[in-house]
C-alpha cells in the first residue's frame, strides 16, 4: 500500500490508476471528461447517497447532468491511499448550484472506494453527508436541519 501524489510519472501508460482518477476529477472542474472512456469500464457499478448506476454510458449522463447544472464544481484531495486493486480518496468538495444556498459555495468532506481491474474503474462509492450538501442549505429546512443535528451535539 502506498500513498500516491498527483506529481508522479509523466506519461499516461506509466501512471498509476490512482493518479488518472485525481487529474480527471481535477479536470471535472473545467467541463473536460476526455479521460473518462479510458478510464471507467463498460460495466461500472457506481453508488453515492442519491444514486445506484450501472454501466459507463449510465455514468457519463450522470456527471455530465450535474456538472451542466452547477455553476462550478472541484475537489481538493487530502489522502490517497493506492492497494492496488482498491482506491480510497479523501476529499472536500467545493460546489456552486443555483439552487444550493443561494448559489453561494458549499463545501463538503467526502471519500470514494474505488476498484478496478486492468486499470479501469469497476466500482465507485461515494461517501458524503447529504444533510451537509442539500438539507442544511435549504431555506427554512436548512434552519430546521441545523437547529436539530446542534441538539443532537450536545
Amino acid at each position: 500500500m502506498s500513498v500516491i501524489s498527483i506529481k508522479t510519472a509523466e506519461n499516461f501508460e506509466n501512471r498509476p490508476t490512482s493518479v488518472l482518477l485525481l487529474d480527471f476529477y481535477s479536470d471535472l472542474a473545467s467541463g473536460n471528461f476526455s479521460n473518462f472512456q479510458d478510464l471507467y469500464a463498460e460495466d461500472v457499478h457506481f453508488e453515492d447517497p442519491t444514486h445506484a448506476i450501472n454501466g459507463k454510458d449510465r455514468l457519463k449522463n450522470h456527471f455530465l447532468t450535474l456538472y451542466d447544472n452547477c455553476d462550478s464544481c472541484s475537489f481538493k484531495f487530502h489522502q490517497t491511499i493506492d492497494a492496488g486493486s482498491e482506491i480510497f480518496l479523501a476529499w472536500t468538495m467545493s460546489i456552486r448550484h443555483p439552487r444550493i444556498r443561494g448559489g453561494k459555495t458549499v463545501r463538503v468532506e467526502g471519500s470514494s472506494f474505488i476498484k478496478t481491474q486492468d486499470r479501469q474503474v469497476i466500482y465507485h462509492r461515494e461517501y458524503y453527508d447529504l444533510g451537509s450538501l442539500v438539507y442544511e442549505n435549504l431555506p427554512v429546512f436548512g434552519w430546521i436541519t441545523r437547529f436539530i443535528k446542534s441538539r443532537l451535539a450536545r
